[in-house]
């Protein structure tokens, strides 16, 4: 039986017996629906959907972003790295929201993941120490973009950088960000590129 079907007939039984004050369901009469799709939400986005979930309240765990495969319309729960590649190759189409934020750094000062990573930097690509930093501080980077290019002109130590990062994250993760005092912004610049 549906997730749909199990509340409707949940919700009979409750008008059936009188738990209901001033209207609404008794809390331990809440908690026992809220339980059965708390327990949908752990199912795979297949399952989920196959229960008459909508694609758009499919849940993912675990910093898994969920994708909609083009090609037949199926829900997927992928890893932020792995959604970004199929969303590349055509393969799917995100579904969940995202928000890019904006950092300008100081010249002649570390940026933060420059600071984490000052032990152990050599073992990581820029891209992959943006990403640990971010994700020890419980943040999905789906993608890190900056408008670095090589110059000749010498920095100004003390003055803002003379290029600045961008990072597309989920919805979920805005909070966070803008506590760690980044910037949300609605449009990146037309000169970034990946950060490698």
């Amino acid at each position: 039986m549906s997730c749909v079907l199990k509340a409707l007939l949940f919700v009979s039984i409750l008008v059936a017996s009188n738990l209901f004050a001033n209207g609404l369901p008794l809390p331990s009469a809440m908690a026992v629906m809220c339980d059965s799709c708390a327990l949908l939400d752990r199912l795979p986005p297949l399952e989920q959907a196959k229960n008459h979930r909508l694609i758009n309240q499919i849940v993912c765990q675990g910093g898994f972003l969920l994708l909609t495969k083009l090609s037949n319309g199926d829900p997927a729960c992928v890893k932020p790295l792995t959604a970004q590649k199929l969303v590349e190759r055509g393969w799917g189409m995100l579904n969940e929201k995202t928000v890019w934020f904006e950092y300008t750094g100081i010249e002649c000062q570390q940026t933060p993941w420059d600071k984490f990573g000052s032990t152990f930097a050599l073992a990581f690509t820029k891209d992959g120490l943006i990403k640990q930093y971010f994700k020890d501080q419980g943040i999905t980077i789906i993608e890190p973009m900056w408008t670095y290019y090589r110059t000749q002109s010498v920095p100004v130590c003390g003055s803002p950088a003379v290029f600045s990062y961008y990072f597309l994250v989920p919805q979920s993760d805005v909070d966070k960000m803008t506590n760690l005092g980044y910037k949300k912004i609605d449009t990146v610049p037309s000169n970034v590129h990946l950060v490698e």
